[in-house]
């Protein structure tokens, strides 16, 4: 039982992290939160604009554009360092 439930959420996971966000998606601006009650802060990542990569914060926002891993960050945002060779997205700071 332990197995299914495990692999069941190894799919979900894999599943979340191959639906790639548009370039404009993952440029834009990061929604700021304050912490309240009913949530609290999480370290996730993000595509940032001025390293042109995945980086990490400890944050309480939340949207389109935060990401629970690294990799799920860098799977949706292939863009700028991330891109594949020959394929470098606009990576202009916007």
């Amino acid at each position: 039982m332990k197995s299914i439930v495990a692999a069941l959420c190894f799919l979900i996971a894999v599943a979340y992290c191959t639906a790639m966000l548009l370039e404009q998606q993952c440029r834009a601006p990061r929604a700021f939160a304050s912490c309240d009650g009913s949530i609290s802060p999480r370290y996730v990542y993000y595509f940032s604009n001025f390293t042109n990569k995945c980086e990490s914060d400890y944050s309480c926002g939340r949207g389109i554009n935060y990401f629970e891993d690294k990799v799920c960050c860098m799977t949706e945002c292939p863009y700028g360092l991330h891109s594949p060779p020959g394929k470098q997205g606009s990576g202009g700071k916007h």
